[in-house]
């Protein structure tokens, strides 16, 4: 994976910085490919790197922040973490809609990744509750 991040990310490091907006996307960008190629601890790995630096550049709750938090819901539940990504996902949720309209795609999307992690963690009647909601 060094060798794809590498080449992903080197040109936008080299133009324009390590914490730069432009940089952190093709990070995350980087991380959800490594997903869906099944390999879940190298996008967490980088979904957290990415997280750090976000959290840092545009603060905790910002939405661009919190899509990879998003992100990291996802590799948690698919590396069988699935309480810490219910957990994690609830958070997201919650900041989501303090900022965002109840229809907004963002938050309608994090509401189903909440569902399918309180799934996974055994909260099937919670996980219900929320598709409903």
């Amino acid at each position: 994976m060094a060798e794809q991040q590498q080449f992903c990310r080197r040109p936008c490091r080299a133009a324009f910085g390590e914490d730069d907006p432009a940089t952190l996307n093709t990070a995350h960008n980087l991380a959800v490919c490594l997903r869906l190629a099944g390999r879940f601890q190298d996008a967490y790995d980088l979904d957290c790197t990415t997280w750090e630096l976000k959290q840092e550049l545009f603060g905790s709750d910002h939405e661009l922040t919190l899509l990879t938090r998003v992100g990291l819901t996802i590799d948690e539940r698919e590396l069988g973490r699935y309480a810490d990504a219910r957990n994690r996902q609830e958070e997201v949720v919650a900041a989501y809609e303090q900022q965002l309209p109840a229809d907004n795609a963002a938050v309608l999307r994090s509401k189903r990744v909440l569902a399918v992690a309180r799934r996974k963690a055994g909260d099937h009647r919670a996980a219900l509750e929320r598709l409903t909601q």
